[in-house]
């Protein structure tokens, strides 16, 4: 990839990401999701570091019914008794901000563009 286009991708990135940012999906979509009526993120995550882009992580299992973490060590989830599933659990993530700091949207976007190489 030559530079040019580097630094294009790069600045789409940060685009990306501003867009993202809670308060700017809060004031844009209101409507979209109970937490921007809230005010209140989903995730205990500083709100200056809140990026909403992967709203539904890239690193939760959906290879089963039950879900789990593919990344435990860097999550703070946990398994919860759900009396209605098969197997009577189902993984929950809400204690875990990984996919919503803006450093690892960053980290993504910029491996989708293969800059990370």
């Amino acid at each position: 990839m030559n530079e040019k286009t580097r630094r294009a991708i790069e600045t789409h990135i940060e685009r990306i990401i501003k867009e993202f940012r809670f308060e700017n999906q809060r004031a844009d979509n209101l409507e979209k999701c109970p937490c921007y009526a809230q005010n209140k993120p989903c995730h205990n995550i500083p709100l200056e570091e809140f990026n909403c882009l992967l709203c539904f992580c890239p690193e939760y299992n959906t290879s089963n019914s039950e879900g789990g973490c593919k990344i435990p060590e860097k999550g703070k989830g946990e398994w919860f008794y759900h009396p209605s599933h098969q197997t009577g659990r189902i993984w929950d993530c809400s204690n875990c901000g990984y996919p919503n700091r803006e450093e690892i949207v960053r980290e993504y976007l910029k491996a989708i563009f293969s800059l990370n190489e």
